[in-house]
């Protein structure tokens, strides 16, 4: 059976993937309860393609691993440690995986189907019966069909497409700093802090003045057909929300940005 390593940064293999067709999440399970040293403790639930991911947990010298369908629809199984890393005993499981036959049965008969829809849609096609869309779309798929097919049997794939977990989900983001990201930097909460030290009455006050703000847009009754109501509480609104755009981008240190809303603040006074 064809495996496929899926290695670490440091080119340490940490987990292996297989193709999933023609062995199914029971077989591969079986399999894997077949080699020497292992111990399947969780097998497949009932309807488990439609259920879950990681369908499959065995142990290997005490380690704790896992078959899993990455995002649960896939063409191939994830097979690796649980918390994904290098472990000595996975170089071992997939050498006793590869040494597993795989049936050729499947891939016979999807390249005779394959071949006999892409057949049938080229005769469909030169026999001019493409007249109506229907017609057309049922001779598309047909074709469409009979390569999905051929490019099984060549490919040992079943999709023609392939979305490979690396194991890297799993590991710590690496931390953003200001002269990378700017104000986007994950250093923004410290320099956050910074502000609200040096600025911390100023930014109550204000935090006070935007509640009262606040509670009077909720408070007030609007006669929806008298237009200087209207006017005047759309325009305390946005007021409002302008006024704490302000506070949000002072609190980020973004001071000649919040100079601009501020005087497009004192303008519509």
């Amino acid at each position: 059976m064809k495996t496929f390593d899926v290695e670490d940064s440091q080119s340490r293999l940490i987990a292996f993937e297989i193709e999933n067709a023609g062995i199914g999440r029971r077989g591969v399970c079986a399999l894997i309860s077949s080699i020497p040293n292992t111990e399947v403790t969780r097998s497949p639930k009932l309807l488990s393609w439609f259920r879950e991911d990681a369908f499959c947990e065995f142990v290997v010298d005490g380690e704790p691993y896992i078959v899993e369908e990455p995002f649960g629809d896939n063409s191939r199984y994830w097979i690796g440690p649980k918390s994904p890393r290098w472990l000595p005993q996975t170089e071992g499981l997939r050498d006793a995986v590869a040494q597993h036959p795989e049936s050729q049965l499947l891939r016979w008969l999807g390249f005779a189907v394959g071949v006999a829809f892409v057949f049938v849609g080229i005769l469909m096609l030169n026999g001019g019966s493409i007249g109506e869309r229907a017609s057309l779309l049922a001779t598309i798929s047909l074709i469409g069909t009979g390569a999905y097919f051929i490019n099984y049997a060549l490919t040992g794939r079943s999709t023609f497409w392939h979305r490979r977990r690396t194991g890297q989900e799993t590991q710590e983001p690496t931390m953003t700093t200001f002269e990378t990201d700017g104000f986007l930097s994950d250093e923004m909460p410290n320099l956050e802090a910074q502000a609200e030290e040096r600025y911390g009455e100023k930014l109550e006050l204000a935090r006070d003045a935007n509640r009262a703000a606040h509670g009077l847009i909720y408070s007030i009754q609007i006669h929806n057909e008298h237009l200087p109501d209207i006017l005047l509480a759309t325009l305390l609104a946005r007021q409002s929300s302008s006024f704490q755009s302000f506070c949000l981008l002072i609190k980020k240190g973004l001071f000649f940005q919040s100079q601009i809303l501020l005087r497009n603040i004192a303008e519509h006074c």
